[in-house]
């Protein structure tokens, strides 16, 4: 922000230039009025509206489609465990046969 350089947009006041009516300027009435009868008709929709009862719809795709992403994450989680079940067997196996080198073959069976 630089206050010395002249026309900065910081400087200017935004009510010079936008020539903004005041708030009493403004009409709350409609344009056109509206009758007694429209009125109460609205009034008595949302009054309906609001009266009405909360209705649960389920339908067969929607069943069909849960039991599709159910299937589909069950297969994931089996086999993401199933993936590291094997890699905590494999790092078994390195540190048994880590073990065996360290030891000796001839001391294979009495240890492990």
């Amino acid at each position: 922000m630089n206050i010395n350089l002249p026309g900065a947009i910081e400087n200017e006041n935004p009510n010079s230039f936008l020539q903004l009516r005041p708030i009493e300027e403004f009409r709350h009435t409609p344009l056109i009025p509206i009758s007694e009868s429209a009125m109460r008709n609205y009034k008595e929709m949302l009054q309906e509206y609001h009266r009405r009862a909360f209705v649960l719809e389920i339908k067969k795709e929607s069943i069909i489609n849960f039991g599709l992403v159910l299937v589909a994450s069950s297969i994931c989680f089996y086999l993401i465990r199933e993936v590291v079940r094997k890699e905590e067997e494999v790092a078994v196996s390195y540190q048994r046969l880590k073990h065996r080198r360290i030891l000796g073959d001839d001391r294979r069976g009495s240890l492990l």
